[in-house]
């Protein structure tokens, strides 16, 4: 039997970094085998309130990953609230771990998209341990909203989001530039319904400067890497690569589903590598027909039957969304927001909003037409207010 997708479980941020390098529940726990990161880190991070650099004030951790911490902080000359980024002290003196973190900032930067993180600045803390600033988000990763919203999120949603996150990744690809490591926990939907691209540290320039991923070496998370990434095929690494890995995010998120069911890591490795993906139709038969055969196309294993490029398949999801309003399902949404907007400035600000009215609007779920969702769901991307700026490992 197929274990179940549970928070506890190998796959809750499974990742692998030219060894076989994963994490349970989130992060919470985990499970390395490593001959560059031992079993215990010597993290030594900084305690709250600690200045860096004699610039910025430590205020709280906002996540802790494999590779590095990551605060809220403020600029003591001229109080901006930012998010620094602190590599783990043992991992300092590590030259190619320290270069994939520094990597990291100077591969978004060069995107010049909005829906990037911008990286401020960088520099190195009093105990020798390397760090970049960069924006402070507000909002939740849309694995967070995944969980809020019983791991499933209405089709449409989801093709807006994939708008959103392909027109970020086809800026990438136009610089040469592929991500390696698209998934849920490294999307981030702020307050206002922005999605922003986490996490370029293990992306690869296919043209430039920065270090080359060696021949062999598997980089990505497990149930969201392309076969050839999984296979450690590197030179046939490229956007197609994302493509598939934003299939697969779209897969999981409407179906709450993988796209391979897999007991172990072991197992999800070889059925990433060697297995054509089921389509989404087999775990979500009531998904619309024009939004499975853009999923499914995105997921085919051999490269060269993907969508050709981001623009494309952003194209495809685009009139899928069209089609959807046009058939005149989207009515209501105003005045759900509107309800929304009321009751929010009642609540303090640091409170957790998430509106469903007694009478809420349908919104469309791009559903076949044998199998209609009258499932009601609040209209909108509404994220909880959680501040962040994540990208740990």
């Amino acid at each position: 039997m197929s274990a179940s997708l549970d928070s506890n479980s190998w796959w809750g941020s499974a990742r692998v970094l030219d060894d076989v390098h994963l994490h349970q529940g989130g992060g919470a726990r985990e499970r390395r085998a490593s001959a560059t990161m031992p079993m215990d880190h010597d993290v030594r991070a900084p305690s709250i309130g600690t200045v860096i650099a004699g610039t910025y004030r430590l205020d709280r951790v906002l996540g802790t990953g494999a590779m590095a911490s990551v605060f809220a902080a403020t600029h003591l000359r001229n109080a901006n609230r930012v998010a620094i980024k602190i590599l783990h002290f043992d991992l300092t003196n590590n030259v190619d771990v320290r270069i994939r973190f520094l990597r990291e900032g100077y591969a978004a930067n060069s995107v010049r998209h909005a829906g990037t993180v911008r990286v401020l600045d960088d520099g190195t803390t009093e105990s020798g341990a390397a760090f970049f600033v960069m924006e402070l988000l507000e909002g939740e990763t849309l694995e967070a909203l995944w969980e809020r919203r019983g791991r499933q999120i209405p089709p449409l949603e989801v093709a807006e989001l994939m708008v959103q996150l392909l027109d970020i990744l086809s800026a990438a690809h136009a610089k040469g530039i592929v991500h390696r490591d698209i998934k849920p926990e490294n999307l981030f939907l702020e307050l206002e319904g922005t999605l922003r691209v986490l996490d370029f540290g293990v992306a690869r320039v296919l043209e430039g400067t920065l270090t080359e991923t060696r021949a062999g070496s598997v980089i990505g998370t497990l149930p969201y890497m392309a076969p050839e990434q999984m296979l450690g095929k590197c030179h046939e690494v490229d956007a197609r690569s994302d493509l598939w890995s934003v299939g697969a995010t779209a897969f999981t998120l409407i179906s709450g589903r993988f796209v391979h069911d897999a007991e172990t890591p072991e197992e999800m490795m070889v059925f990433n590598g060697s297995r054509q993906a089921r389509s989404l139709a087999e775990v979500a038969p009531y998904v619309a027909s024009e939004f499975v055969d853009v999923v499914d196309r995105a997921l085919r294993f051999d490269r060269t039957e993907r969508w050709s490029s981001a623009l494309a398949m952003r194209a495809a999801f685009t009139e899928v969304c069209r089609r959807a309003r046009g058939a005149g399902l989207a009515g209501g949404a105003s005045s759900s927001a509107s309800k929304e907007a009321e009751i929010s400035a009642e609540l303090p600000s640091h409170a957790h909003v998430d509106v469903v009215s007694a009478d809420p609007p349908f919104v469309p779920t791009l559903v076949s037409s044998g199998a209609p969702d009258l499932r009601p769901v609040p209209v909108g991307l509404r994220p909880a207010p959680v501040t962040a700026a994540r990208g740990h490992r």
